[in-house]
């Protein structure tokens, strides 16, 4: 992968985004642990239906603490609107119960002992570190290595490889900045189904335009 193509996607990326990023309460800097909630509670669910649960989730999960002493039926009917509310609250009672046992009450901060919390993939470690501790790493989803693939041509990238790439086109303190930006164009524009590939600023050299093939 050359410059020219790291610069056009990244300024692109850029201009689509001054007019059309979402706004969400878990973007701002909070705790980690509420950030390992919101990921749980926005996989394979609507970001838009998330926020609106938001505030009253976090409300009441707001500490591990607090998640603790909850019955577990209790977090289950509050998850319920989300639904996965039995899978997702079983996992947010056994991380408040390791974080509070094993780590004194406090969110770890490194990528590898994050990783050994129960509801934290290498997104939610990413997303942890990167938002609420202001670390410059990628945050890397299955939305943001789609249209890393699809732009450079990289198939089935890994999260290891995807971030990689988006280290070398944010440059030194803008990953999770681009990771949003990505993130808010794949659900806008690079689609899985439907993707609207005549409209996207992307389209002229994009690798998943047939025209721009090389065979």
């Amino acid at each position: 992968m050359n410059n020219k193509a790291h610069t056009f996607f990244k300024i692109k990326i850029y201009e689509w985004w001054k007019s059309n990023k979402r706004e969400f309460p878990w973007r701002k800097r909070q705790s980690a642990w509420k950030i390992l909630i919101t990921s749980i509670l926005l996989r394979k669910t609507n970001a838009e239906k998330v926020a609106k649960y938001y505030d009253e989730i976090l409300g009441k999960l707001g500490t591990p603490i607090n998640t603790y002493n909850l019955k577990l039926s209790e977090i289950e009917e509050l998850l319920k609107p989300l639904g996965l509310h039995r899978s997702r609250a079983k996992q947010l009672k056994k991380a408040a119960e390791i974080i509070l046992k094993k780590y004194g009450g406090k969110m770890p901060t490194s990528f590898n002992e994050l990783l050994k919390i129960p509801g934290v993939g290498k997104y939610a470690a990413s997303a942890i570190l990167s938002i609420a501790y202001g670390k410059n790493i990628p945050v890397v989803d299955i939305n943001v290595e789609r249209v890393i693939s699809r732009f450079f041509g990289v198939q089935k990238p890994t999260y290891e490889e995807a971030s990689k790439i988006i280290m070398e086109i944010a440059g030194e303190d803008e990953a999770p900045k681009l990771s949003l930006a990505i993130i808010d164009f794949a659900a806008k524009v690079c689609r899985a189904r439907n993707p609207t590939c005549r409209s996207c600023p992307l389209n002229s050299k994009c690798k998943f335009n047939p025209q721009n093939q090389k065979f």
